[in-house]
């Protein structure tokens, strides 16, 4: 993963603005084990038994994890209907523990609660320094503009002011609150901190709600107005906090594609059709690795093999050069599961050399034919291209 990501192209100007990515926080555990001289799995389960977290395990390759007495089954929706979710799809995430490999009991996660609502403390012991518990809670990345709203009704303040270090720093009603969310499909998960009033609230589902009328955010804001004793409903609160500033940065810190100095992450554009003989063979990028296009066996159509998982038939649409993908394995359980609009991804050709997967938002992966990790210079950036010139942009 540390190899790979070096091939991450930049989005916005270094602390100028922040977009989230889970991969870094693999990373950053792939880092900190390397600095204390311990692997990443060994720390996190050391920390966990240190502060009371008794039950809690990480996500393995090896599906392990299934074992684990009162697991969740997750579900996802489909036409209407829920469905059990293949949990041996969890074992992705399995190389990324930094990012949030971990199965949890609410026992484990009162003790974790515990532990920021407390500063630092678990059961009246100081198990991470004050000084160092604040540092989560600080400024590291401020957006360019304030992401909320103000109520004109009540003179409360709503909204995001900025990022510490892996919480989102955010008001409500003029409240100081520290949140993150989690969704790994089929799982979502929401912590938010109340530091003043030290109180610090988890939900987790193993379903994403079949409408998302009323995210965790709502639930949690719903729990502490019922705590200071306020009246409050459910519709009242998310048409109170949803403002749609508020859910995403600023789009004007976001560098537009044609900004990217990696010149190994812009597409080679072709405009003519050919045929489908000319496009099989194996593919690669430096940040999504290998995939293999062929002719599957049974049915003479065109397949996709990517990884494990990813394996389905593509069938032409519109053009010779496009495709959808449909999924010959479980994977299409991640996609139903992210709900309620589940996407249908594509396969693009531009030329005979490269191919783009895609969804309606666009390009989520650009792959290059019989390239490969070792292909690919280690210094992916050309030369002089480190920064930014904003008053391009």
């Amino acid at each position: 993963m540390s190899v790979r990501l070096r091939y991450e192209p930049q989005v916005c100007p270094f602390r100028y603005s922040f977009v989230y990515r889970n991969a870094f926080f693999g990373f950053l555990g792939e880092a900190l084990g390397h600095i204390a001289g311990e692997n990443i799995e060994v720390l996190l389960r050391n920390f966990m038994r240190e502060i009371g977290m008794l039950n809690a395990t990480l996500i393995t390759h090896d599906n392990s994890h299934l074992n684990s007495s009162n697991l969740s089954q997750g579900y996802y929706w489909r036409n209407g209907t829920s469905s059990p979710y293949n949990m041996k799809l969890l074992s992705r995430i399995a190389v990324a523990p930094g990012a949030g490999a971990i199965l949890a009991s609410m026992k484990d996660m009162l003790k974790f609660l515990e532990l920021h609502a407390d500063k630092g403390k678990v059961d009246g012991k100081q198990i991470i320094p004050e000084e160092t518990m604040s540092w989560l809670y600080s400024l590291s990345s401020v957006p360019a503009e304030f992401n909320g709203d103000k109520n004109q009704e009540t003179d409360g303040v709503f909204g995001v002011y900025g990022y510490g270090l892996g919480f989102t720093l955010a008001l409500y009603d003029g409240w100081k609150t520290y949140q993150h969310g989690g969704f790994y499909p089929p799982y979502r998960s929401l912590i938010t901190v109340f530091p003043k009033k030290r109180l610090a609230i988890f939900t987790s589902s193993n379903q994403l709600e079949a409408n998302n009328a009323f995210p965790q955010s709502v639930v949690h804001s719903f729990v502490f107005e019922t705590l200071r004793g306020q009246k409050a409903d459910f519709r009242t609160i998310a048409a109170t906090i949803r403002n749609p500033n508020a859910e995403t940065i600023s789009l004007s810190a976001i560098i537009p594609l044609k900004s990217f100095s990696n010149h190994y992450f812009q597409a080679k554009e072709g405009q003519r059709s050919f045929e489908p003989d000319l496009i099989t063979g194996s593919y690669g990028s430096a940040l999504e690795g290998d995939l293999s296009i062929d002719y599957d066996n049974t049915t003479d159509q065109l397949s996709m093999h990517y990884g494990e998982w990813g394996h389905g038939i593509l069938e032409s649409i519109n053009t010779t050069n496009s495709y959808v993908v449909r999924w010959l394995t479980d994977l299409n359980h991640h996609f139903y599961a992210n709900g309620p609009v589940t996407p249908e991804i594509y396969v693009e050709f531009s030329n005979e050399e490269t191919l783009h997967i895609k969804i309606s938002e666009g390009v989520i992966g650009t792959f290059l034919k019989y390239a490969s990790l070792t292909s690919f210079p280690v210094i992916p950036w050309e030369e002089g291209s480190c920064g930014v010139d904003m008053q391009a942009m």
